[in-house]
């Protein structure tokens, strides 16, 4: 036992002390373990209050002394919570006045800033409520518009908090668009302008030199004349202008005092109509005015129709004709003009005359009219003519010459048609074909015709025909015009599997007026406008049909053109590439882009090592020869395969090489190419090439040397700017040429 001290005494025995353990700390718990020994345990001093600093005194024992929780800042309330530990809380320094900004300073403690409402602004009365803060009320003084800028307003009012440009304080102007009428002005005389805003027009003015106007005399003439006038102005007359009570005009002008007056037909029927004269001065002098009377004299009445013969056919000679008209009202005499060819016998100055045609004219043919005026004895002299168209043939016309006019016709069209004059003709006998007819005069050599709904076609003809008889016929077919097919679709024709906007456009057709009729297959719809030249089709769910277009005029639809379309692409064009292979080669084959395709199905007698599918394949042919070989492709998209393209007669044959044939089994693609050219070929070496393009003449138009890898190589030329055309393509290594034909397009 390590706590004690052994011993033995001779006379008492063994004993066992036990040793001191107090090491005289009050902060310990002392002890003694038997077999560790002393100990010294500290005394627990936590009394689980973080608001003191525990410990203990080795004298005085455990203590426990309050925390410190002064932060030294007047603006919280410090304290300290037994378990959550010292606080600071922010004293309120808030004293519920809008006006002022509250805070607090760590030293001095909590202040109350009055806040300033002045915003600066001269149109704002500013001010601060303790209980809803500052306000800015808007200041507003009033106004008046001053437009013309005479310092006076109107009655617009202009509210602002300073006085705006073109405002006036007062708002006295009665016209606030001139400038010169205001309160403060003057009246001005003769203006007709109240000038000083009182109310009142030129007040006080006096007309000192008053205008006058002269229309001159009243007026007798003839009803079909017209009226000169003469007028005059004086005094201080500073313009004139002539009125009426018709309707008749005045010409140059009414302002001319010499003008003539023109009569309406309603001033004719009143008889007379007055003219007034004004002149006008300055104000205050009124207007003069002046009146003129016309007064209209009848014009001798126009004799009626004449009767008499008017086609006469191989008169005996010297036969005399009557002809007359009715007595006209009023007249008193007669005046008659006949045809020379012609003598009058008697009745001139009657109503009533009698005449002969000279038999020599006759045999010649007499055309021409006869005409007679009637005189009432009055200053308005003799009347309008009446007049008769006579004709004395000896024989019949002949047959009208061609009839000149549009050959095609539609329905509501209205065509001239018309032939030269015949001679000996008295008129015309024009036939139509059905549902046609003559608008205005129909026995003329020009008629105007009329197609109506229903018209087909058909003959129109004319006679010529006098009294003696009638020609033979003049014909001119006249066809419904159907307008002809166009000339041509264009737009695309395959492979349009699910093809959205393809446009197609139809050939003009001359002579259409009413656009264009298209039809489209099943799967297919019109986007857009569907009459006019060209169309945007959409496709969907679409494998064949047709298209067809057809233009449209009067007549109706015209002839259609029709171009097939399907779904599925066409058939590839060409395959280009080697028929001669050597065994053992590698080769290209390829096509053309077929449009709307979205594959490419080939087979070839030797496996194909890429490019299926696409439109340019390379294939590795065998070291075992072969005759009569075949490569074909197909097109194909979404909605079928077009049919087969056959490149025939390839053979495979063994090719003899001499130790100087360092270049075999060139090819190249595309071919026909457009910008990049692929060259392949096998080289026996790494060497360097002249590459060489020469025109159909022999020429070189381009010439690069390249680097050749031992075995399979391929390279790039770029042919953009060479002109289209077919070309050589030549490689060349010492003793060793290989060339192919190139179509560059």
């Amino acid at each position: 036992n390590v706590c004690t001290t052994d011993a033995c005494n001779p006379s008492t025995g063994v004993f066992h002390t036990l040793i001191s353990v107090d090491d005289n700390n009050v902060c310990t718990t002392d002890g003694c373990n038997p077999i560790t020994g002393v100990f010294h345990n500290a005394v627990n001093t936590n009394d689980n209050n973080v608001c003191t600093t525990d410990g203990c005194d080795p004298i005085t024992g455990v203590f426990h002394n309050a925390v410190n929780t002064n932060d030294n800042n007047v603006c919280t309330t410090d304290g300290c919570d037994p378990i959550t530990g010292v606080f600071h809380t922010p004293i309120s320094f808030d004293d519920n006045d809008a006006c002022t900004t509250d805070a607090c300073n760590p030293i001095t403690g909590p202040s109350h800033q009055a806040v300033n409402p002045n915003d600066g602004n001269p149109c704002t009365y500013d001010f601060c409520d303790p209980l809803f803060g500052v306000y800015h009320m808007p200041v507003e003084n009033t106004y008046y518009a001053d437009n013309d800028n005479d310092g006076y307003g109107s009655t617009t009012v202009v509210i602002a908090c300073t006085q705006p440009s073109n405002t006036s304080l007062n708002n006295t102007d009665c016209n606030d668009n001139n400038f010169f009428v205001n309160p403060g002005r003057n009246e001005v005389c003769g203006n007709g302008i109240d000038d000083d805003c009182d109310g009142l027009i030129d007040e006080g003015c006096v007309c000192v030199n008053p205008p006058v106007a002269n229309a001159s005399m009243d007026q007798l003439i003839c009803v079909s004349a017209t009226v000169s006038l003469n007028g005059y102005i004086s005094g201080g007359t500073i313009s004139s202008a002539w009125s009426s009570t018709g309707s008749g005009i005045f010409l140059p002008n009414a302002s001319n005092l010499n003008a003539t007056y023109q009569p309406s037909a309603a001033d004719k029927i009143a008889g007379s109509v007055k003219l007034v004269l004004t002149a006008n001065g300055s104000f205050p002098c009124t207007a003069s005015k002046d009146t003129m009377m016309v007064t209209f004299i009848p014009d001798p009445i126009v004799p009626g129709n004449i009767s008499g013969n008017t086609l006469i056919c191989n008169p005996v000679a010297l036969t005399q004709f009557t002809y007359s008209v009715n007595p006209v009202p009023g007249a008193v005499s007669y005046n008659w003009t006949i045809p020379s060819e012609a003598t009058l016998v008697s009745g001139q100055g009657t109503n009533s005359i009698t005449l002969y045609y000279n038999p020599l004219a006759i045999h010649l043919g007499v055309s021409g009219t006869i005409c007679v005026t009637a005189y009432n004895g009055g200053t308005c002299g003799n009347s309008s003519p009446s007049c008769l168209t006579v004709s004395v043939q000896q024989t019949a016309p002949v047959t009208p010459g061609s009839i000149s006019g549009n050959t095609k016709a539609c329905q509501g069209d209205v065509f001239n048609y018309s032939i030269n004059p015949v001679s000996r003709a008295a008129y015309y006998v024009w036939t139509l074909p059905a549902n046609a007819v003559i608008v205005g005069p129909t026995n003329q050599n020009v008629v105007s015709v009329m197609f109506n709904s229903g018209f087909t076609g058909g003959a129109l003809s004319v006679q010529a025909a006098n009294a003696c008889g009638i020609s033979l016929v003049r014909s001119r077919t006249i066809n419904l015009n159907v307008l002809p097919a166009p000339a041509s679709i264009t737009g695309q024709t395959t492979g349009l599997c699910n093809q959205q906007s393809v446009t197609y456009t139809a050939a003009p057709v001359a002579g259409e007026t009413g656009g264009y009729v298209w039809t489209v297959p099943a799967g297919a719809t019109i986007d857009g406008s569907t009459n006019g030249s060209s169309i945007v089709v959409n496709y969907s769910g679409f494998t064949s049909g047709t298209i067809t277009a057809a233009a449209v005029n009067g007549c109706g639809q015209g002839l259609s053109r029709s171009i097939s379309v399907i779904a599925a692409p066409a058939a590839p064009v060409a395959i280009s590439g080697l028929v001669n292979v050597c065994t053992g080669s590698l080769q290209t084959y390829q096509v053309t882009s077929v449009q709307g395709a979205t594959n490419y199905i080939w087979t070839s007698p030797a496996p194909i090592t890429s490019g299926q599918g696409t439109k340019i394949i390379t294939v590795q042919y065998s070291s075992v020869p072969a005759s009569g070989q075949i490569v074909t492709v197909r097109a194909s998209n979404g909605c079928g395969t077009s049919n087969v393209r056959i490149l025939n007669g390839i053979s495979i044959n063994f090719c003899a090489r001499s130790e100087d044939a360092s270049i075999s089994n060139l090819n190249a693609y595309p071919n026909p190419v457009t910008d990049v050219l692929n060259i392949v070929f096998d080289s026996k070496f790494n060497q360097s090439l002249d590459i060489k393009l020469i025109d159909a003449t022999g020429r070189t138009v381009m010439n690069e040397i390249r680097d050749a890898n031992i075995q399979n190589n391929q390279l790039q030329l770029d042919v953009r700017g060479v002109a289209e055309g077919i070309y050589t393509l030549q490689l060349t290594s010492g003793e060793s040429v290989q060339k192919i034909r190139i179509v560059v397009q």
